[in-house]
């Protein structure tokens, strides 16, 4: 009997023991994460999220003492710590990488990875915003373009390109477009640009297409605006180390992305003008300092501007272009380019249609809407009146 209590009393000391030493290895790692924290440099932005970070909150009697909110300084250190975590973006990518390959989850905050590709879809067409993309379309043709010829063309989701047997959620794009096509049919005609493109023709990082891939869609529209198409274009390397908006949102880990431009003899004599700022302010068709920026796919133009217009002296003719569009429109308009004397590209995402007139001069020029199907079912919010 006392040998066994002699035994059990052992038993529970070792436990006892192994269990001090648990909490102490467990508070050596917790003092050692804060003290990288505290020695690390804070991060102002995040590369892969695309965004700026919290940064440490004002310490004051008012944001001690102060209502709970926005403004409070524990709600603030929260969110800075979060934030500023010693190496937060890998444990983002463990965490991603078991939820997917290790429990088997089909999405990641929203985020599908399919195919080699990373996905985000909305399984639902918003009528409220397909109503107000179609109501902007029409305002602009009855204010405007009384005697132009127009066209329309809407850009798939990469989502439709995917295998349907992939159980990823994906838009009904046909129901769309047949939305768009019937409530556009009198005063545009349709491009049809579905069979021009693939999955591959997309990042597998983002949102948009690649414009390396893009000479049989600006083939396809150029045609059907009465436009002959026989440019020769050659690829420019200019990173191998693209990160899409996706990249981040669902920090998997896929490798980086290479991307290219095309490039043309008549690319050289392009003048490219924005005016944004109020004044005339001379742009680049490739602004290759944005590689070192959050998102690289803005070399293409320098990114979604709301007025800019492409002048090319060497032009196939002396038409002249005028492109609604968003941000897929700034990486095939330089293709464009080659066939008409004056490309302007429009963003009403950021200039309303209603002022339009004081800018641009509509008369005797082709329109063209392109748009994405993304854009053009999430537009509330983002269409100005």
């Amino acid at each position: 009997m006392v040998d066994n209590m002699k035994k059990k009393n052992e038993t529970n000391a070792t436990e006892k023991w192994r269990d001090y030493c648990n909490v102490i290895l467990f508070g050596m790692v917790l003092a050692g994460f804060l003290i990288i924290g505290l020695l690390s440099p804070d991060k102002e932005i995040s590369d892969t999220e695309r965004r700026i970070l919290h940064s440490f909150p004002k310490l004051n009697m008012q944001t001690i003492f102060g209502d709970k909110g926005k403004n409070s300084f524990m709600d603030g250190f929260e969110e800075y710590a979060v934030d500023q975590f010693p190496y937060r973006e890998a444990f983002r990518t463990v965490h991603s990488a078991f939820s997917l390959y290790g429990i088997g989850r089909k999405e990641i905050n929203d985020i599908y990875y399919a195919e080699g590709h990373i996905l985000k879809t909305s399984m639902s067409i918003h009528p409220d915003s397909v109503s107000r993309s179609l109501n902007r379309m029409q305002y602009i043709k009855k204010r405007y373009l009384q005697d132009n010829q127009v066209f329309f063309a809407m850009i798939p989701d990469k989502n439709y390109y995917l295998e349907k047997q992939t159980e990823v959620p994906y838009l009904d794009y046909e129901k769309l477009e047949t939305l768009f096509r019937e409530q556009t049919d009198e005063y545009a005609e349709f491009i049809d640009i579905k069979e021009e493109l693939s999955l591959n023709d997309y990042y597998k990082t983002d949102t948009h297409w690649r414009q390396e891939r893009l000479g049989p869609v600006a083939k396809k529209i150029m045609l059907a605006m009465g436009n002959q198409f026989d440019f020769q274009f050659d690829e420019k390397y200019v990173t191998d180390q693209f990160k899409g908006v996706y990249y981040g949102q669902g920090s998997l880990p896929v490798k980086k992305e290479t991307l290219y431009c095309l490039t043309a003899d008549y690319m050289d004599n392009c003048i490219v003008t924005c005016y944004d700022s109020g004044k005339a302010e001379l742009f680049s068709l490739y602004d290759f300092t944005k590689t070192e920026g959050m998102d690289p796919y803005e070399i293409f133009l320098s990114g979604s501007r709301a007025l800019i217009t492409i002048e090319n002296s060497s032009a196939a003719t002396d038409k002249e272009l005028i492109l609604f569009r968003d941000s897929f429109g700034s990486s095939i308009a330089p293709l464009f380019a080659g066939c008409y004397k004056k490309v302007t590209l429009i963003d009403i995402r950021y200039i309303s249609p209603s002022i339009l007139d004081r800018f641009v001069n509509f008369e005797n020029t082709d329109v063209l809407f392109l748009y994405s199907a993304q854009v053009l079912n999430n537009s509330e919010g983002q269409f100005l009146d």
